[in-house]
């Protein structure tokens, strides 16, 4: 036992094996001792994500126990509890519900309505409606579970704390990060109070109050929650401890975000560094980390490590998951964002359609990451000029976020955004037009007018207006997203760069030759500095480069400029690609 709090599983499961044995020479197979060490080496294959293992041993304890004790027994409530959890870890979220359903009816006819084991099936009950994404469900048990621990402990009870973390969770997967925050700081409070601030849950909040602040573009506070997080448990933990590598991870998450992609890399391979020096080499967490730079990568346009860092990752998930798992169909998504990024698009759409096909079997049709899937198959599709079939997948994806969320404001919005986008591929730029004027007066209801979701959307009606050749309202429009992504970002992230690319092209078709240079040469150096010097970006920056050397007459540049681009894309793209 001391060795499993410790996660040293190599060194329990052998002593566990030999206890074992013994006791069922002494006292036979059939005896509440074995079941006991049956529930206990259960325990451990579960901690190790060995959830076949697992259930085949709780079964064999739940086989003795039922015979000992019958079923209405507390031992044999706790192990169809136990049972539902790896169901739960396994994605099959009915067959949880189910058999989480079985423990709470034992647990109520023996306790009654206002005990702790209650509480917790109704917390268990919640966590699966959550992961379901029926978020007023998992509300609702969560606020059965929380009634009952109020009148049980008061308000200044972990048990509480715990739940007002869950909450945050639900607001937190609903995109209201605000409510969330409040949720997480309510936690917070209540473990500083009863735990005090030097323990292992206190670390864990700032972390998640960390990831809500990223979510909110907040990434000084993001970092700055991280930091905390990082000083309590460098002072609770060895340096070499799988919670110290999480924070790395996290970490890296934020530069990624901030477009500080060498400083990302740098955290993620800590992250690494750790698990491989704490974990088997093939264990899913290295999986992790392996996908995490490859994302960097992807960003950075270097398209072949990438692939390369997805390839290892699917090939240990492989290792440890039936291919039918939420993390298969994690891998397939993200080798078809890298084919989608080199314009291999059928590779591309195989990818996500594999993904697809695992998500719909294990999470249903009404799912977030399957709208998410609808969503990435039809920005394909745009770039195959497929659009009736980009609004189909628009349409499902659509559907599917307002089924989960009713009348969710932001997604409805967002929807109005994506019709925007097709109409405008499509020349329909009054359409167009219409659809962004529609986002735009949802969302301003939701958030601040110096939010990034307006750069976006004043970028893409600025593109209308080039494309109609009014550029001055072209120009205002895309000076208008600037100030924001300004106030936002770092001044040398690629999205800065996007706005000075885009102002410098409408400078050009005024013929502003010389503004509009100076507009791409910021662009172009902004890219050399952050993205790989063989990124598509940069190839496009060399080439609009070379276009106003050329209407200058400077033929011998201009040839410079577009023997740099042609280089690039047939590195990235090869000779048989519309951008070559």
């Amino acid at each position: 036992s001391v060795y499993l709090n410790q996660c040293k599983y190599d060194k329990a499961l052998p002593l566990y094996q030999k206890s074992l044995n013994i006791r069922c020479a002494l006292l036979g197979h059939k005896h509440l001792d074995v079941a006991a060490l049956y529930g206990n080496i259960a325990c451990l294959y579960y901690y190790q994500g060995k959830y076949d293992e697992a259930l085949f041993m709780h079964k064999k304890s739940l086989k003795i126990k039922l015979s000992h004790l019958g079923r209405n027994h507390p031992s044999v409530a706790t192990l169809y509890n136990n049972i539902a959890s790896v169901y739960k870890d396994l994605c099959k979220y009915d067959v949880a519900l189910h058999t989480y359903r079985i423990s709470l009816n034992i647990y109520l006819s023996i306790f009654g309505h206002n005990s702790s084991d209650i509480a917790n099936s109704y917390y268990n009950i919640g966590e699966v409606n959550y992961h379901q994404c029926k978020y007023d469900e998992a509300l609702s048990m969560y606020q059965k579970s929380f009634n009952i621990y109020i009148s049980l402990h008061g308000h200044n009870c972990v048990k509480v704390a715990n739940l007002y973390n869950n909450i945050a969770a639900v607001f937190y997967s609903q995109c209201k990060y605000d409510q969330a925050l409040s949720m997480f700081r309510k936690s917070l409070d209540i473990k500083l109070s009863v735990l005090g601030q030097y323990h292992a849950d206190v670390a864990i909040l700032y972390n998640s109050i960390a990831l809500a602040y990223y979510h909110q573009y907040k990434y000084d506070k993001a970092s700055a929650a991280l930091q905390k997080s990082f000083n309590l448990k460098s002072i609770l933990l060895d340096y070499n401890h799988s919670h110290i590598a999480e924070l790395y991870n996290n970490f890296g998450l934020v530069h990624k975000h901030q477009c500080k992609y060498d400083q990302a890399v740098s955290m993620y391979q800590k992250s690494l560094d750790i698990r491989l020096s704490i974990l088997d080499h093939n264990d899913p967490d290295i999986a992790n980390s392996y996908n995490n730079i490859a994302l960097v990568y992807t960003y950075q346009g270097k398209y072949n490590e990438s692939l390369s860092m997805h390839q290892k990752s699917l090939s240990i998930y492989l290792s440890n998951f039936s291919r039918n798992h939420l993390r298969i169909a994690k891998s397939y998504n993200n080798i078809g964002l890298v084919y989608h990024h080199q314009g291999k698009y059928n590779q591309a759409l195989s990818m996500f359609q594999q993904c697809l096909d695992i998500r719909l079997s294990l999470l249903g049709a009404s799912h977030s990451h399957v709208a998410t899937c609808y969503i990435n198959m039809a920005h394909i599709y745009i770039n195959q000029s497929k659009y009736q079939q980009a609004l189909s997948m628009y349409q499902k994806s659509s559907k599917i976020t307002t089924q989960i969320s009713g009348q969710n404001y932001f997604y409805i919005a967002n929807s109005y955004r994506c019709l925007g986008t097709i109409n405008n591929h499509q020349g329909k730029f009054h359409d167009a037009i219409s659809m962004y004027l529609n986002s735009i007066k949802i969302i301003s209801s939701l958030l601040s007018n110096d939010h990034v979701y307006f750069a976006h959307i004043y970028n893409n009606m600025a593109l209308i207006n080039k494309n109609l050749s009014k550029y001055d309202d072209a120009l205002y429009l895309y000076q208008k997203s600037l100030i924001i992504k300004l106030s936002v970002f770092d001044s040398n992230h690629p999205s800065i760069a996007i706005s000075y690319n885009n102002i410098g092209s409408v400078y050009y078709h005024q013929g502003n030759y010389d503004q509009a240079l100076s507009l791409y040469n910021k662009s172009l150096q902004i890219r050399l500095q952050v993205l790989d010097h063989n990124h598509p970006q940069i190839a496009k920056s060399y080439n609009n480069i070379g276009v106003v050397y050329k209407h200058q007459g400077k033929y011998d540049e201009a040839l410079l400029m577009y023997q740099k681009s042609i280089e690039i894309h047939l590195q990235v793209h090869g000779h048989y690609h519309r951008d070559t």
